[in-house]
């Protein structure tokens, strides 16, 4: 599942959980699993240095030297992997020829990433590095003083995505008021569909009370995992094990981050797309999850 923040905070967390290292759930050599070891590893150094009184500063086999040393390398993992991808883009002038001018992007950041995306350009990336999702969200990254963008509290973007953990941003020089150029980098800049902030607005709003007045519909996936997991998303307001759901509570489930949802999440839309509710899930989410379906498609079809 796509990290909230930054697959460097996943790792963060995970140290602080008592995790080990090798208990990083990403594929090896991607972005993501670079960064969270390099998020593991920085966090590992910062405990041991709390701790330790006096540290010969020549000693560089000590375990804070050590695990900061592999946080470096895990970050130059990421840079090397994203810059294999950079060679791989097309110029500025091949897009504007494929899709017009850069002056014209500005304003339209997610119709850029699509109409980019749908280009055919990206077929060398996509051949090397998987599928590219066209995402749109809130951006959280730098906005230069003066700029048109500078007076928002919050920012709403397009952007490409790919799985592993990489943003390809067509207009992010708009921000920066530079020349235009694709922009290569993690997610942590990048929060796909408000999900960020929507866990923070959505911390305590609990899940409805099943009330009949709501409309009652049959819940129509006779799965027990996912019965289960919807159970305990509603609590003890839930029917679902009875084969039952209010319209209020299926809009409330629809809502949910994706964490929250976890690896139910495809089947959970695929109920509320059965009952008629596929209004209820936000537009990012669902590209999200079904893009990790056909991701997954393709892995079985090349093995």
């Amino acid at each position: 599942m796509r990290a909230l923040v930054s697959y460097v905070e996943e790792g963060r967390d995970a140290y602080c959980d008592g995790k080990q290292v090798d208990d990083c759930p990403y594929e090896d050599n991607t972005v993501r699993y670079h960064h969270w070891r390099k998020g593991y590893w920085e966090t590992q150094a910062n405990d041991t240095f709390s701790l330790e009184e006096d540290v010969d500063p020549l000693d560089f086999s000590h375990p804070i030297y050590l695990a900061a040393d592999d946080a470096r390398g895990a970050n130059r993992s990421a840079e090397y992997r994203m810059n294999e991808l950079k060679s791989l883009l097309p110029s500025i002038a091949q897009i504007e020829a494929s899709i017009g001018p850069a002056e014209t992007w500005k304003g339209n950041c997610y119709g850029v990433a699509e109409a980019l995306l749908n280009s055919g350009l990206l077929q060398p990336v996509i051949d090397q590095f998987g599928l590219i999702q066209a995402t749109y969200g809130q951006y959280f990254g730098v906005v230069l003083e003066g700029n048109q963008f500078s007076d928002k509290p919050l920012i709403r973007h397009g952007w490409l995505e790919l799985e592993e953990g990489i943003v390809i941003d067509p207009t992010y020089w708009v921000f920066v008021n530079e020349e235009p150029e694709l922009r290569v980098c993690g997610v942590e800049d990048y929060d796909m569909g408000a999900r960020r902030l929507r866990s923070v607005v959505l911390k305590d709003h609990n899940a409805p009370e099943f009330n009949e007045a709501d409309g009652v519909v049959r819940w129509p996936i006779n799965d027990p995992d996912v019965t289960k997991a919807v159970c305990e998303l509603l609590g003890k307001q839930s029917r679902v094990d009875e084969g039952l759901i209010t319209a209020n509570q299926a809009r409330w489930l629809g809502n949910r981050p994706l964490a929250d949802l976890k690896v139910n999440a495809a089947s959970i839309y695929r109920a509320l797309d059965m009952l008629g509710y596929r209004a209820f899930i936000p537009l990012d989410n669902r590209r999200y999850v079904e893009s990790l379906a056909e991701a997954d498609e393709q892995k079985g079809l090349r093995r």
